[in-house]
């Protein structure tokens, strides 16, 4: 019984990794595409820039 309770749990903790490796690479990928998108070029915006990639800048 031990044993089948220990196989389970081993099992549950591998699936919880690698869902969330999978969904930490997920986020940082759509960070990447959303500040390659939202940050300008040019040299006059530069202290405004972390408002447009910052999540939570409205609070």
């Amino acid at each position: 019984m031990f044993f089948f309770i220990a196989k389970f749990l081993m099992l549950f903790i591998l699936v919880m990794m690698i869902y969330t490796f999978i969904m930490y690479n997920r986020q940082k990928r759509h960070d990447e595409e959303i500040r390659k998108k939202e940050t300008p070029h040019d040299s006059n915006n530069q202290g405004n820039q972390l408002d447009k990639t910052d999540e939570w800048s409205d609070f």
